[in-house]
């Protein structure tokens, strides 16, 4: 009796799932293929489609269903098909991925066919420090975009780095809905986590950790990039922090108090944000060392030898108030000292470059 009632409901999960769903995949079998486009706009939309093609298969592959690749002139016309990227299938639906923003990524069901969808490009700003370019990481958001399908609908769970991070829970049909059309983009955008050469971080990308792409960083430390003593030690001692009634001129600490340190700092952000970054972080150099001198002792109440970040923190605060920016907010990185401002254009705070605190 368990038997017969055990296969009624599996038989029952088969009808639920044909009726009103888009069958990919049911007892082996399969009567889709996956389709690639036959150009691509720039490596990284190679890249992101020929991974994403490569993953469906594997997935489908541990259902015992064999799926194949096809380039989408080559297409079987007898198949229906799972279009990944900007494919003339999916312009000719309505998919128009120039208008996605980001990571934006798009699932659509047309008919039996499906559309898989991202805007694959590079980085759009190329950073020239070495420090910069480590962090910059690309838009595979067709590869984002199939990673998440396939853990809502084939059951891919994406658990570890690596090649043997991925597990597959059995999946009786594979199916989406035929109303299908969804834009989605990533939940988490972070910073911390290593990047490294151009390698595709699978782990990430699938479980929405992926990079803030337009942000200026030197790993939180701008202040001495704004006011660098390569520049300004001889010229500006007292841009720096004063010791035993001394200045140090070959130091990245800055003496808060002075109008002109904070005033740099501040034109630094604007020029970030005029050369397109959309996040500049803004933080005290590494290992905050506080200035002496009687001003910043005044106007901070830090006392040489004490640890603390209440000076870069009321500075912060004071760039939060006054730069006119759509949407300003801090958090704590991974780290839990550095934040950072996000800003859109500097145009209308030309002229505001007081700085009171």
């Amino acid at each position: 009796m368990k038997t017969l009632c055990m296969a009624g409901m599996l038989l029952a999960g088969v009808a639920g799932a044909l009726a009103g769903d888009v069958v990919l995949g049911v007892n082996g079998k399969t009567r889709h293929q996956i389709v690639v486009p036959d150009e691509y706009a720039n490596p990284i939309a190679r890249a992101s489609v020929e991974y994403s093609a490569r993953l469906i298969q594997e997935v489908f592959a541990t259902n015992a269903i064999t799926m194949e690749i096809v380039a989408e002139s080559r297409k079987d016309a007898d198949k229906h098909g799972i279009y990944l990227g900007a494919t003339r299938f999916a312009a000719e639906h309505g998919v128009d991925i120039s208008r996605l923003d980001g990571w934006q990524n798009i699932h659509k069901a047309v008919g039996k066919h499906v559309i898989i969808a991202g805007n694959d490009m590079t980085n759009p700003i190329q950073p020239g420090t070495p420090v910069a370019t480590k962090i910059r990481v690309p838009y595979y958001v067709t590869l984002h975009s199939t990673a998440e399908f396939l853990y809502r609908y084939a059951g891919a769970r994406f658990l570890k780095p690596g090649d043997d991070g991925i597990e597959f829970l059995p999946v009786l049909v594979v199916s989406v809905p035929d109303d299908l059309n969804t834009i989605q983009e990533p939940y988490f955008r972070e910073h911390d986590w290593g990047y490294y050469k151009d390698d595709i971080y699978l782990f990430n990308i699938a479980n929405h950790a992926v990079k803030f792409q337009k942000i200026w960083s030197m790993w939180g430390h701008q202040h001495p990039v704004a006011v660098p003593y390569a520049k300004y030690g001889q010229s500006h001692p007292d841009y720096f922090i004063q010791s035993r009634s001394l200045r140090v001129k070959n130091t990245d600490h800055l003496c808060y108090s002075n109008e002109e340190v904070r005033e740099l700092i501040y034109k630094h952000i604007l020029e970030k944000c005029d050369e397109g970054y959309e996040i500049v972080e803004v933080g005290q150099p590494d290992g905050f060392v506080p200035c002496g001198c009687e001003a910043c002792h005044d106007l901070y109440g830090i006392k040489p030898g004490t640890c603390t970040h209440g000076a870069p923190a009321g500075f912060r605060g004071t760039i939060s108030s006054i730069l006119p920016m759509k949407a300003v907010y801090w958090w704590n990185t991974m780290s839990g000292s550095c934040r950072s401002t996000c800003c859109r254009s500097s145009t209308e705070s030309r002229g505001r470059i007081s700085m009171p605190i």
